[in-house]
């Protein structure tokens, strides 16, 4: 037997292993309940990013008060607020892009069970070895998902170091203000919202402010949250990545016969995921845009 001959056995019987150990059920399985988790996220992030938004203003407005009033660091203050407005801007923006990217992972990846289908199909009516096909299929996908987790994991990690940085000009902003005597032992909480209290900055239209000086107390919350929000969806990911390399190990794993599942099944497996995805998308779209007009409708009345 020549060595190519040799050679065309062994991968043909790599190939037939691999058919008997691919999982496409257990595979669709954990890319149904991570997608819908991360869906959540999205909309979740939307809403976090809201709230960064309502702080960068009132800080800002903050930073305003400052400016005319008679402390003696009244400039570095207000640099501070100002810096520390400009970073809620960033961070805002950031949680925005990490929302907007987890909808657009989802998206990808149903476009890509769509043609892993299209494939199999392919491969049936060309009276090819659809099997064969779903194998290679079965490993493009773990190979997406584990791409697409990657990319959502840096966006994630930058999100979460921009939240680090507005924690960061707390402190600072608090020294500044113990350095005034304007606050002594305030709590990072309580710290933007006494400032605006102690320079009467909510004195000359009270009526209308009690909005403002709630925003500037839940400041530091708005943060925590955000900050909670992006480290769970990199636990979700973080737990995608480990159930995908599971599923790589099968691929290695001791040969069981009574294992394999019938193509069908796969098949059956990946429309059945693909569904619920679409189902949850269309649940997520229309909290999204009940999330929208209920900001919409915040911002009217503040106009007024």
């Amino acid at each position: 037997m020549t060595v190519s001959a040799f050679d065309n056995i062994r991968r043909k019987a790599s190939a037939t292993s691999d058919i008997r150990r691919i999982d496409f059920p257990g595979l669709m399985d954990l890319q149904s309940h991570t997608l819908d988790r991360l869906l959540s996220h999205s909309t979740a992030g939307s809403e976090m990013a809201l709230g960064i938004k309502h702080a960068e203003l009132a800080v800002r407005d903050l930073g305003v008060v400052v400016k005319v009033s008679n402390l003696t660091s009244k400039h570095i203050l207000a640099n501070a607020l100002h810096e520390f407005s400009q970073d809620a801007k960033d961070a805002g923006r950031d949680l925005q892009q990490l929302s907007a990217r987890l909808y657009g992972t989802v998206d990808k990846i149903l476009a890509f069970d769509d043609y892993v289908l299209r494939t199999i199909a392919k491969a049936q009516a060309s009276g090819a070895d659809a099997m064969e096909a779903a194998t290679r299929m079965f490993r493009s996908t773990m190979t997406v998902l584990s791409s697409e987790v990657a990319r959502v994991m840096l966006e994630a990690t930058a999100t979460a170091s921009k939240l680090d940085a507005l924690e960061e000009k707390l402190y600072v902003l608090r020294t500044l203000c113990e350095q005034e005597l304007i606050v002594t032992n305030a709590a990072i909480g309580d710290l933007l919202s006494e400032l605006w209290t102690a320079l009467g900055g909510n004195r000359a239209k009270l009526q209308g402010l009690e909005q403002q000086v709630d925003i500037l107390r839940n400041v530091d919350w708005y943060r925590s949250v955000s900050m909670a929000h992006v480290v769970a969806t990199t636990h979700t990911l973080l737990a995608m990545e480990a159930e995908l390399g599971q599923l790589r190990d099968k691929l290695t794993a001791p040969e069981v016969p009574e294992d394999v599942i019938p193509l069908e099944v796969h098949i059956a497996s990946i429309r059945r995921s693909a569904n619920r995805i679409n189902e949850g998308k269309l649940k997520i779209r229309g909290e999204s845009i009940r999330v929208a007009n209920n900001s919409a409708g915040s911002y009217l009345q503040e106009a007024a």
